[in-house]
């Protein structure tokens, strides 16, 4: 029912393309009644498809062209979550631009560059045009946004942009137009909790992660971010069970890891330290500043020899580290690391 309508979006678009959208969101058709005049003029376009095919077989393959290999994505493979796209045009509009070009040339013969040529500059335009769109994260999602206003996916990655560039009352705004077309919708309420935490609202961002994690207590980042708030309360004992459980949700979290290692190195754990410092490394081991840490973790239970290559993998990646080159020479000599 929603691809009869997507078609002949496409089929508008392949003449002219414009307004183009990078995200059309998952607006479902649920009736006949809402489509059923664009699946009339779908069932007619393919009826006289067929009859090119028996007539004119090499028009009729042209035109037939788009719906074949759009067929799969508008027929039997379910795209729920993207239900029109413009990139799965791509292939389907060589037959269209084929038909074009054959037709100029076939009834216009040499005169058939007066249309062709002022097309490809004016469509170049459009391209040039429409590459400054996609040069930018945010730009891109607010022209996707303005035109598509019901598509909570563009709010919500507009609102994340804004919040990554540091524009927060923007993307507070964007985020709250998120929640008010999905009120479901976690993820956005978790990166509007980042904002309250950023702009000083620690209370606020404190109810909002955990509303968060009312909803849904298996997103490992909204634990992460409360263990990150609490940590800035002092709240040492309570951030380090939030990153324990972000952890235990995703292994992979690399920044848990690191955070909850720093917690337990202040409680004096030095051995877990040491292991959620090698979890962390297996994530981003191009952090040296995690050599050290782990190294001082290592010392505080005797592993000598690891801590010296931990150290000296540190300064292989920043020689600029002058608190593991002095670390590394005192432990050479032999004498004790004082606390950091």
């Amino acid at each position: 029912l929603t691809e009869s309508c997507v078609l002949l979006r496409y089929a508008k678009l392949s003449l002219w393309p414009a307004p183009l959208v990078f995200d059309y969101g998952a607006d479902i058709s649920r009736s006949l009644a809402e489509v059923w005049p664009c699946a009339l003029v779908v069932l007619t376009g393919i009826a006289g498809v067929v009859a090119a095919l028996r007539f004119r077989p090499i028009a009729g393959f042209l035109l037939a062209w788009p719906f074949l290999t759009l067929a799969p994505t508008s027929s039997f493979v379910p795209v729920a979550l993207q239900p029109m796209a413009e990139h799965r045009m791509y292939v389907p509009l060589l037959g269209i631009i084929m038909l074009i070009v054959l037709g100029a040339y076939r009834y216009l013969a040499t005169k058939g560059w007066m249309i062709i040529v002022p097309l490809a500059c004016a469509f170049g335009a459009m391209t040039f045009q429409r590459n400054a769109v996609y040069a930018d994260e945010i730009r891109l999602w607010r022209d996707t946004a303005t035109k598509r206003p019901g598509n909570a996916r563009a709010h919500q990655n507009l609102g994340t942009a804004l919040l990554n560039a540091g524009q927060f009352t923007e993307a507070q705004a964007e985020l709250e137009r998120t929640l008010a077309i999905t009120p479901e919708n976690y993820q956005a309420l978790n990166n509007l909790g980042i904002i309250y935490a950023r702009t000083g609202r620690g209370a606020r961002a404190l109810a909002t992660f955990e509303e968060v994690l009312r909803t849904t207590s298996g997103f490992a980042e909204a634990h992460y971010n409360l263990g990150c708030l609490m940590l800035e309360q002092g709240r040492t004992r309570e951030a380090a069970l939030c990153f324990q459980q972000a952890v235990q949700l995703n292994p992979g979290y690399g920044e848990a890891h690191v955070n909850l290692a720093a917690t337990l190195l202040a409680g004096q754990k030095f051995r877990e330290a040491a292991e959620h410092y090698s979890a962390a490394l297996k994530i981003l081991p191009d952090d040296a500043k995690l050599y050290a840490q782990r190294a001082y973790a290592y010392i505080q239970f005797g592993r000598i020899a690891e801590a010296i290559a931990d150290y000296e993998a540190a300064l292989k990646l920043r020689p600029d580290l002058t608190d593991a080159r002095h670390n590394l020479a005192v432990l050479r000599r032999g004498t004790p690391i004082p606390a950091p």
